[in-house]
């Protein structure tokens, strides 16, 4: 599998990690959060995800695992 099958394999994970890594609550994630869960996480990721530039990742940058029924 390339690429593709690996983002796809992360994004449940990081829509977990909204939840889970939010030390202060504020709904969103920075850097130093995700990285107290998942101390691999590429930063480089973390900016692609980063649609504003702002140095956060709230819900509508975390992509979200597929719905099923």
């Amino acid at each position: 599998a390339g690429p593709k099958a690996d983002g796809a394999a992360k994004k449940p994970a990081l829509a977990r990690l909204l939840k889970s890594a939010d030390a202060n609550a504020d709904q969103k994630l920075d850097l130093a959060e995700i990285h107290a869960k998942m101390p691999n996480f590429p930063a480089e990721r973390f900016t692609a995800l980063d649609k504003n530039q702002d140095g956060f990742l709230d819900a509508s940058e975390v992509p979200t695992p597929p719905k099923t029924e």
